[in-house]
């Protein structure tokens, strides 16, 4: 997935300088893309039982999106794909 931000784009592959599409490397399948865990709210539970489940939902909006119809993990890293065809990491959207 592009990340304007960092400059790495899937249409580097066309850049002469690059040669290779650059970007997010995002991860899918069934044991991945259901999202993080969330506990069935228990109505016995306090305030900070419902704050964590807020957390979590929250954090399954941020870290997951659907592309096509296809759910995929953002991992956060950044990486292009080689002339050989294999996945290199070359950066972190968090450094």
């Amino acid at each position: 997935r592009d990340w304007d931000e960092g400059g790495y784009l899937a249409a580097d592959r066309t850049d002469p300088a690059v040669g290779m599409a650059r970007g997010e490397v995002l991860v899918g399948g069934p044991t991945v893309t259901p999202g993080y865990f969330i506990p069935k709210p228990d109505l016995s539970s306090g305030k900070e039982a419902q704050e964590a489940i807020k957390y979590v939902q929250k954090r399954n909006a941020e870290d997951f999106v659907t592309i096509q119809g296809v759910r995929y993990m953002c991992t956060g890293d950044i990486g292009q794909i080689t002339a050989e065809g294999n996945l290199q990491i070359i950066d972190r959207k968090k450094d």
